[in-house]
């Protein structure tokens, strides 16, 4: 269990962190329960804040939808 702070984005708390696994898991219902919402299709899934502006956004590559948080500040 960890947490992802990268300026200028809010933290996230309680990222999984799953040995072996290659990826962090996000849990999609505790971003709901802070107050984002995070609506998908078939090719994309974009986080919004409460003032409905976007937070980010991620397309689905090889049907997950994956987010490079190192690609989000550049």
């Amino acid at each position: 269990m960890g947490k992802i702070d990268i300026h200028p984005y809010p933290s996230i708390d309680n990222i999984l962190f799953v040995e072996g696994l290659k990826y962090n898991l996000l849990s999609i219902s505790q971003l709901c329960d802070s107050g984002y919402s995070a609506p998908f299709n078939k090719d994309e899934c974009v986080v919004k804040c409460k003032d409905e502006s976007s937070l980010f956004s991620t397309k689905r590559k090889e049907n997950l939808y994956k987010i490079n948080l190192e690609e989000l500040l550049s």
